[in-house]
């Protein structure tokens, strides 16, 4: 009885194990951590929950506790943001799957889908170790320490955009040229759909600004 109960958890212990190998191995360019990613709409959900937690958290928890003073239309535009970042997240898998049923690959789908999105996160914890570095090295100096992060953000989007290819091709197990397509979509699509947002909320966003402003959240 106690084997038995305890073999689910023993296997979701190791499913957890294979999925930080794989980002390891993923991150470092060896396509072999591929195989460790589950191909399955489980899987899949498990690698979407934590982006949508952290997008309501950074963009509706954090928010509503900072602000002293909150408006219908500062509450309005927090959801906006998180809908916009969930969709954002959604919209790159709605995208790998309908390349992947294009190329005759939707056997496939769902583990590229899983890898790109728990990969997505690599990028993320590299740049807050090395801005934590960088600050604590270049402190003193404001100049340094501003190239260096600008330095550090310019780096982690061409590692996020190169692991998201990376993931991408040997998920769908494509060439080059058709996971750049792939990657080209997710992108733009992501541009489109931000700068719509942008551009329908403008006038919010700068009353959003200026409350920041007036509550001295954002220094002068």
């Amino acid at each position: 009885m106690i084997s038995n109960s305890s073999e689910p958890s023993m296997q979701r212990t190791e499913q957890i194990k294979n999925v930080f190998r794989g980002m390891i191995l993923l991150g470092k360019g060896r396509a072999e951590g591929i195989n460790l990613f589950i191909n399955s709409s489980e899987s899949l959900l498990n690698a979407l929950a934590p982006w949508i937690a952290f997008s309501f958290v950074t963009n509706i928890l954090i928010p509503l506790s900072s602000y002293n003073v909150q408006t219908s239309k500062t509450l309005l535009l927090n959801l906006g943001f998180f809908l916009v970042n969930l969709c954002d997240v959604i919209v790159s898998i709605v995208i790998v799957q309908w390349y992947a049923n294009f190329w005759q690959k939707g056997n496939v789908w769902k583990r590229a889908g899983t890898a790109m999105l728990w990969c997505s996160w690599l990028p993320i914890i590299d740049f807050l170790f090395f801005v934590m570095l960088a600050t604590i090295l270049f402190l003193s100096s404001l100049k340094i320490l501003t190239a260096f992060m600008l330095i550090i953000a310019i780096s982690c989007i061409v590692y996020t955009i190169w692991l998201m290819w990376f993931s991408i091709m040997h998920g769908l197990q494509i060439r080059k040229k058709q996971s750049v397509l792939v990657v080209l979509s997710i992108i733009s699509t992501k541009v489109v759909m931000n700068l719509l947002f942008i551009m329908l909320n403008y006038n919010v966003m700068i009353q959003y600004l200026n409350m920041f402003k007036q509550t001295g959240m954002i220094m002068h």
